[in-house]
């Protein structure tokens, strides 16, 4: 029901190329019937109209369409595609809007933004995911890791020390990975400012 009302006042895109088709015929036959009055009345006797006269009056007429169809159809899709290209690159923040009377193009407008807004709440919760879960773990790890030192301090035997030199190992591992994750997240939400060198 609201795609209907969305509609309305706007054309189909196949009542658009009819109605240029035919408003192509009958501009042909008004510019010709209006230049063979007036050449008429110029000369003051009749005038038949030759077929190359028809022919280039025709390609006019096609000319003029052509120009309004880029005009109608062309510009918005190479601004959806340039848009799409924006996205492509990681720019969730692109909008269009458009007033055209076209129906397609309007739809195809909507579409985009809504899928744009898709895509940037998908990539904000991912990022916002991958850190929390990041810094949640690092939490225990770190803990595992201070305790694993604390043994290393008391009396053990030496297959006990190798058990815990392999866990303070594993630990500072795991601590480093997601010390990397972390940092990968901020570097991908540019959070973290860059520094050339």
């Amino acid at each position: 029901m609201k795609r209907q009302e969305k509609g309305r006042g706007k054309l189909d895109i196949r009542v658009l190329f009819t109605l240029a088709a035919i408003a192509e015929i009958l501009g042909t036959l008004l510019i010709a019937t209006l230049l063979t009055a007036l050449l008429e009345n110029l000369l003051h006797e009749a005038i038949e109209v030759h077929p190359l006269v028809w022919l280039l009056l025709f390609g006019t007429t096609i000319g003029l369409t052509a120009a309004m169809v880029n005009v109608l159809l062309l510009r918005p899709v190479v601004r959806l595609s340039r848009a799409m290209k924006q996205v492509d690159s990681g720019n969730f923040d692109v909008r269009l809007t458009t007033n055209r009377v076209i129906n397609e193009i309007a739809d195809s407008y909507d579409s985009f933004n809504r899928m744009v807004e898709a895509l940037g709440e998908t990539e904000t919760l991912q990022t916002d995911f991958v850190s929390n879960v990041s810094h949640e773990i690092k939490t225990p790890v770190s803990a595992i890791e201070g305790y694993t030192t604390l043994l290393q301090s008391t009396d053990v035997s030496p297959e006990q020390a190798g058990y815990i030199e392999r866990i303070l190992l594993n630990t500072r591992r795991l601590s480093t990975l997601v010390g990397n994750i972390l940092l990968l997240s901020k570097v991908s939400n540019h959070t973290m400012p860059m520094k050339q060198t």
